[in-house]
């Protein structure tokens, strides 16, 4: 089985559904990441960040952001691009 992308696959970086869902996988991380690097200058936040992001959750929106670009660039047999305005 061979998959197919959607045409003008290299642009797609501007589709707002490509980027909601690469911004879903990588802020909570990088969230974790600024909280634990800030936790001494503001001890209020990190701890927050820290309790309502565990490991788990970072890592199941890590992988549901790439799994939902990924099938937002294959190919659906069977459906047409549109071809202009009405």
């Amino acid at each position: 089985m061979k998959i197919k992308l959607i045409e003008d696959w290299k642009a797609s970086w501007r589709l707002y559904t490509v980027q909601f869902w690469a911004a879903l996988a990588v802020i909570p991380q990088a969230l974790y990441q600024l909280a634990l690097v800030l936790g001494d200058v503001l001890p209020g936040l990190s701890s927050v960040v820290v309790d309502y992001l565990p490991p788990e959750l970072r890592a199941v929106l890590a992988v549901a952001g790439a799994v939902s670009v990924f099938l937002r660039l294959r190919a659906q047999p069977g459906i047409k691009p549109p071809t202009g305005a009405p």
